[in-house]
């Protein structure tokens, strides 16, 4: 999972809703999408972000340009190994062998004016922590994990370095940059049929269920939900207007879009569950 494109330009909308809507949804896209080759697989994102996590809290207050900065594995297992790579559990330790070449994807999401600028590329496990504790794109490079690994998104070793450079850019004015907070879900995509791509504007829909969090700089801290139980999120990416079609669906399961980061709802909740325990420790 998460081959494709290394850059991506669009609009993102997010809706709240059941396994019913859910179904609604999908029985309207029937004919025009089918699910990616995929189906349901665990999904893991990294979340990195300053000491104080300024990035996430300017994000919240939902400025006209924000920017975050993630690492993603697909699969469960491939997403464990990745935050054991980063101290979970047990802190921080060598690499295994095995681990070094994983295939990872590092991703540099900014939004400005309601539009969506992604960076992606994808690099091994080994790379991708030796980039993110601050060596040089160059001698990253010339690490030997390379030798094994095959690049799923294709990307020219030019591509690759010149997306490497807006992260790296971004690190130098946001950094230092650690490890926050771990996001995990069992996401389900939709694609356009092959005959519907034109029709749809590569309209993509994505289901996440089971989205839970870990917070990443608590020793002790344990996974823990962040939706409601029966809750899911659906991600609607697109390059232009919705068609009717999909609206009309919307309209009818009474889905309206709404402001919704998974890290953000996390941060919150890491925030509250701190609270707490400090309460719990004074009493």
């Amino acid at each position: 999972m998460g081959t494709g494109q290394g850059v991506f330009e669009r609009l993102e909308k997010k809706y709240v809703l059941d396994r019913s809507q859910r179904e609604g949804v999908m029985e309207a896209l029937a004919c025009s999408h089918r699910i990616d080759a995929y189906g349901t697989a665990t999904v893991t994102s990294l979340y990195f972000d300053t000491d104080h996590r300024s990035l996430i809290e300017r994000s919240l207050e939902k400025p006209l340009y924000k920017e975050k900065l993630r690492l993603r594995a697909y699969g469960a297992s491939e997403g464990a190994r990745m935050l054991r790579a980063f101290g979970i559990p047990g802190g921080r330790r060598p690499l295994a062998a095995a681990d070094r070449a994983l295939p990872v994807f590092l991703e540099m999401k900014k939004k400005y004016a309601g539009v969506v600028y992604k960076r992606r590329m994808a690099l091994p496990l080994q790379a991708a922590r030796a980039f993110l504790g601050g060596m040089p794109w160059e001698e990253v490079r010339s690490l030997a994990c390379w030798a094994a690994f095959a690049d799923p998104l294709g990307q020219s070793p030019a591509r690759s370095t010149q997306i490497a450079r807006e992260i790296g850019a971004l690190m130098e004015r946001r950094g230092p940059l650690a490890p926050s907070a771990a996001i995990a879900c069992e996401r389900t995509a939709l694609e356009p049929a092959e005959d519907a791509d034109a029709r749809r504007g590569q309209l993509r829909v994505t289901f996440d269920e089971g989205i839970r969090a870990l917070d990443m700089r608590q020793a002790d801290a344990g996974w823990f939900p962040v939706l409601g139980s029966g809750a899911q999120l659906m991600e609607v990416k697109n390059r232009g207007p919705l068609d009717t079609v999909f609206a009309r669906v919307l309209s009818q399961e009474k889905l309206y879009p709404q402001s919704f980061s998974k890290y953000g709802r996390a941060h919150r909740l890491m925030q509250g569950r701190m609270a707490g325990g400090r309460g719990e420790r004074c009493a």
